[in-house]
């Protein structure tokens, strides 16, 4: 049996997906400086697990006690008992991160070309999204977005080319779909046209849009259905999506790449695709 944590305003979880709901759960709650260190914990987990308290802090740009504070705010003891579970989430994912657990994460500046470290990063991102992406979550966004009058789409800044690709493969599916890019400024009268048959597909990753904020917001007032594609159980999209799907993508020198968010996006096509063709032979039975 599990040990009570000595902190008497928590009990820690015992999975790492425990771990997530209780630290979105508590975010609102949390000073700033631990709402920082809960974003940078779920943005980066693999660090969390690999590295000394010192390294995590130093790369999360806070004192080593800090760290120790979030982790007794959510009930361990200490910081060294919360990392058991982000190392045990890289041991259940697949048998090739127990092999990882002996290497750091990350190579050192100068070690390897940019495009070495960058793919290797993008590799690892995409092995976590396969390993943490739940099918059925996948395929309910699948049918919302087959079953819809018309898919509105909004992504914003680093998040448009994913908006962008999802618009042409919906499009070459012939499914009605359009952009709210806000051209022209032009949001506030698209999303006065939302019809609550329509399906909006929001895209957003940290530091989050507020035109993406504003267009879900619009969306769940007019009852339509959102389906959420963001990084983080925190992303404040989380409260709109039904469904939510997570990446968390690759960073190199604190440049974001899309790797796992593309491959996300075009999963979400081809199961679209599926689905419509499932659909249509159901109406022909």
């Amino acid at each position: 049996m599990k040990q009570m944590s000595s902190n008497p305003l928590a009990t820690p979880p015992d999975s790492f997906a425990d771990l997530e709901q209780l630290i979105a759960a508590r975010h609102a709650g949390l000073s700033s400086r631990l709402k920082d260190i809960a974003v940078f914990a779920l943005a980066n987990p693999n660090t969390i697990a690999l590295e000394t308290v010192a390294t995590v802090a130093e790369q999360a740009g806070v004192p080593p006690s800090a760290l120790v504070r979030f982790a007794q705010a959510l009930g361990f003891d200490g910081f060294s008992d919360m990392q058991r579970l982000f190392r045990l989430r890289l041991v259940e994912q697949m048998p090739s991160y127990a092999d990882r657990l002996a290497q750091r994460e990350g190579a050192e500046p100068g070690a390897g070309d940019t495009l070495d470290q960058l793919a290797n990063a993008a590799h690892r991102a995409i092995d976590d999204l396969v390993a943490e992406t739940p099918r059925e979550v996948l395929a309910q966004a699948a049918t919302q977005l087959a079953r819809a009058r018309r898919i509105d789409i909004v992504a914003q800044r680093r998040s448009l080319p994913v908006g962008t690709y999802l618009l042409y493969g919906l499009l070459n599916l012939e499914l009605p779909a359009r952009l709210l890019d806000n051209q022209g400024g032009m949001l506030g009268p698209c999303l006065r046209s939302l019809d609550p048959a329509d399906v909006m597909l929001a895209v957003s990753f940290k530091p989050y849009a507020p035109e993406t904020l504003e267009a879900v917001r619009a969306a769940a007032e007019r009852g339509l259905e959102v389906v959420v594609v963001t990084d983080l159980p925190v992303s404040p999209l989380t409260a709109f999506g039904k469904p939510t799907l997570f990446v968390r993508d690759a960073e190199l020198q604190q440049v974001r790449s899309l790797a796992a968010a593309m491959c996300l996006a075009t999963c979400l096509v081809i199961e679209t695709g599926h689905e419509l063709v499932a659909r249509r032979s159901r109406q022909k039975e």
